[in-house]
């Protein structure tokens, strides 16, 4: 893949002039005999079709492991794959005199985490040694190895800023399919930066310096700001497409899809209905300060939505989001939020609820949506007439009832 390759190259270039510099040996401790592991033992061997490479590094010694990034190329994934199962392993009890510089393991790309093989990784004069603690094997991979798996492990990218510039002028030469996979690694490098991005805006000189804005904050805003080092972290932030949000008295950093949708030209369908979908609840988002801010006939649009990409592209990669945001809204649309009632005192619904209610019944009657709203309208209707106030608030039936339905709906979905 052109990108990924150019990329690695520059990469293995800084790696190589930096490891023919160092001079420190490992040092480490053999606990018992070593005996020789076929590469073939069932063990050690991993199907990652369809999976991703998960890099969770150390900052020092006494940090804990973070995740780093995470490799979505197919190509990459394999190459790691490949280089850590060819040849044998030594099955050994093993201890170095300091923690692994990473440690790396293969994950779906769909779906929930599971228990994998964790690979302990230490990188010392340019060698890899490898190091599985639930199986007690060891590896030392040769020059070339090491280098290709430093080079895929550590990316020197260290911000969105950088990234997203990086991503935009190598599109035009990615072919579709490449193009869908760096805008998911773009997201998975979103989920780990984010909490980075946010702990910068949580100083309190930063915190003094934007306590005047409101929304919507723009770039426009932003260069009014005085502090220089405050602008500059805010201007960093929308260059690397982060949206900025005034919420109890500080900035929060979301990822913007509308300014993704610039990634357009080059994207499949799905990835293009994917980022249009997410747009929506980027450019407003739903809740605030938990509550909800949004129209309640919006929250239906939204839940229509998700479930109208979820039937028209059942093979996209972000399918499991996509299911996510439309199990979010229903349940938002369905019982509110924790500052956001959807009763009045009498335990009938708000008027606008049980409008959105009926549009919903009345217009989208055969989608999954308007059918479970009127599932959940018929139930709020005996409901309310056979509990109309509550006898005992610690076991309320009214509740009790809403509950089930709700946990019902969770399974199914």
């Amino acid at each position: 893949m052109r990108m990924g390759w150019m990329i690695y190259l520059i990469i293995m270039t800084i790696l190589v002039s930096g490891c023919n510099n160092t001079t420190q040996e490992n040092d480490y401790t053999l606990l018992n005999p070593p005996v020789e592991i076929d590469e073939n033992d069932d063990q050690m061997l991993e199907d990652i079709t369809n999976h991703k490479l998960i890099v969770h590094s150390r900052g020092n010694i006494e940090a804990e492991y973070e995740p780093y990034h995470v490799i979505l190329d197919p190509e990459s994934v394999a190459t790691v794959h490949r280089i850590i199962n060819q040849g044998n392993w030594t099955k050994v009890k093993f201890e170095m005199s300091r923690p692994a510089d990473y440690r790396i393991s293969f994950q779906p790309t769909q779906g929930p985490h599971t228990e994998k093989i964790s690979y302990e990784v230490w990188i010392t004069n340019g060698y890899a040694e490898l190091y599985i603690q639930e199986l007690q094997s060891y590896k030392k991979l040769a020059k070339i190895d090491s280098d290709v798996l430093s080079t895929i492990m550590i990316q020197s990218i260290s911000s969105a800023k950088e990234y997203t510039a990086l991503l935009s002028a190598t599109l035009p030469s990615l072919t579709t399919a490449q193009a869908d996979i760096k805008l998911m690694e773009l997201e998975e490098f979103y989920r780990i930066d984010l909490r980075k991005v946010h702990a910068s805006f949580l100083d309190e000189s930063t915190i003094s310096a934007f306590k005047h804005l409101q929304n919507p904050i723009t770039l426009e805003v932003v260069a009014q700001v005085p502090d220089h080092d405050a602008k500059q972290l805010a201007m960093d932030a929308f260059e690397g497409k982060y949206k900025l949000i005034e919420g109890e008295g500080v900035v929060v950093p979301i990822i913007d899809y509308r300014a993704l949708l610039s990634y357009t030209s080059r994207l499949s369908p799905a990835m293009v209905a994917y980022l249009e979908l997410m747009a929506v609840g980027s450019d407003n988002p739903m809740k605030a300060d938990g509550g909800i801010i949004i129209e309640w006939d919006e929250i239906a649009r939204r839940a229509l939505q998700a479930e109208a990409y979820l039937t028209t592209y059942p093979q996209s990669p972000r399918y499991d989001q996509v299911e996510l945001e439309f199990h979010k809204n229903l349940l938002s649309f369905f019982i509110g939020s924790s500052n956001t009632q959807i009763f009045e005192s009498d335990r009938t619904l708000r008027p606008d609820v049980r409008t959105a209610f009926d549009q919903v019944i009345a217009t989208h009657g055969d989608k999954l949506t308007g059918k479970l709203t009127e599932k959940f309208s018929v139930l709020l209707e005996r409901l309310t007439k056979e509990y109309p106030a509550a006898e005992d608030v610690f076991k309320d039936p009214f509740y009790e009832e809403i509950s089930k339905f709700i946990d019902a709906l969770e399974e199914r979905l």
